[in-house]
């Protein structure tokens, strides 16, 4: 597992099928980043597959948003490794 996990894979298109390997991939404590969620269908999956995995998001538009109006949103853990219950702390910026 790792600290934090940009998911920012080649296509979104290509990111569909790999949200829930990327959920399990972070660390108790760590972070994920999820890019390009100004696509509306990407941003639709996402928020299905965090609700799925019982996760929570903050949308970080004010702090990732670039000139061709892209922009992340930020989870973060609160199990273990393996599991896939994801809240937000406090500090989450």
């Amino acid at each position: 597992t790792f600290d934090l996990v940009v998911h920012d894979l080649s296509t979104v298109r290509s990111r569909h099928g790999t949200i829930r390997f990327v959920l399990g991939l972070v660390r108790s404590g760590g972070a994920l980043i999820l890019d390009d969620m100004d696509v509306d269908a990407y941003r639709r999956h996402v928020r299905s597959e965090l609700d799925s995995a019982g996760a929570k998001h903050v949308d970080i538009r004010s702090k990732t948003l670039d000139s061709r109006n892209r922009y992340s949103w930020l989870a973060r853990p609160t199990s273990g490794p393996g599991e896939s219950s994801f809240a937000l702390g406090a500090d989450a910026l």
